[in-house]
């Protein structure tokens, strides 16, 4: 997991809308999920762990035309994906704590999970963190306690 420069386990930046959420400061696409939440994000990471983002953000697809920066990010609409996933896959391929709120993943959410990373093929880039998340879900005991948090 990253940290911050304090050493303290690095999370998603919520913005004063919470349907708003930047992952990286820097971020160079806004990535718009179904439930209307825009999730800030790096074209470069997404498309490091995406082969899927690599094409869509590449030369040959509209989303990846249109000029983009920090300053300026392209709006990406995901219209067909679970949100909760999305924001857990995306939140992971940026090295951020999913942030779910709660301690277990309920199974169906997990399914949701592993179907997005499927469908974005980033399983290479994302098997160590959900096996961590699977332990976390069919291992309770295995949680970290809220002082190792």
């Amino acid at each position: 997991m990253a940290t911050s420069t304090a050493g303290t386990p690095a999370t998603a930046t919520v913005d004063e809308d919470p349907q708003e959420v930047t992952l990286i400061e820097e971020g160079d696409v806004i990535l718009i999920l179904q439930n209307g939440m825009r999730v800030r994000a790096s074209s470069v990471v997404l498309s490091l762990a995406s082969p899927v983002f690599k094409k869509m953000l590449g030369p040959h697809y509209l989303e990846g035309q249109a000029p983009r920066s920090a300053e300026q990010p392209k709006e990406v609409q995901l219209p067909d994906d679970d949100p909760n996933a999305m924001n857990m896959l995306l939140a992971l391929v940026h090295f951020q704590d999913p942030d779910t709120k709660k301690a277990l993943i309920s199974p169906a959410e997990l399914a949701n999970l592993a179907v997005a990373v499927d469908k974005y093929d980033c399983i290479t880039a994302l098997a160590l963190m959900t096996e961590a998340l699977f332990k976390r879900c069919t291992e309770p005991w295995a949680l970290p306690t809220s002082q190792e948090r």
